[in-house]
């Protein structure tokens, strides 16, 4: 409760932050085998609890963006008193201001095999890049 009580404060605040978004590259430091650096900044516009995904859009010079991502299940964030809890898709806030740490995997959905944008890490305070 307390992990969605600090998310749903964040996400206010980060509303009326303005709006940078883009494609990016993560810092240096420990990610999963395979991770490229993918990252992508923006507004959350939409989230769909079935699929477990979420919409971050950037509207600037160069028009409308939407990227799409999926937040696997048991994903979990680390909190200050150094436990883990995991993220319900409730805990993201329609406005909010994130920036996903994202790779690209095939999985099945409804028997076809799909490309996916998963999530590996999200910042809910991103700086602008």
């Amino acid at each position: 409760m307390q992990l969605a009580k600090s998310l749903a404060i964040i996400m206010l605040v980060l509303s009326f932050s303005s709006g940078l978004a883009q494609q990016g590259t993560a810092p240096p430091g420990y990610y999963p085998r395979g991770y490229v650096g993918d990252t992508w900044t923006g507004q959350i516009t939409a989230v769909d609890a079935d699929k477990r995904e979420i919409t971050l859009t950037y509207t600037g010079r160069k028009g409308t963006q939407n990227f799409v991502a999926y937040v696997p299940e048991h994903y979990k964030v680390h909190l200050n008193n150094g436990r883990e809890q995991d993220v319900k898709m409730s805990d993201f806030r329609i406005g909010g201001r994130i920036k996903v740490y994202y790779m690209l995997k095939t999985t099945e959905v409804n028997g076809q095999k799909v490309k996916r944008n998963e999530v590996i890490r999200i910042d809910v305070n991103p700086s602008a890049d």
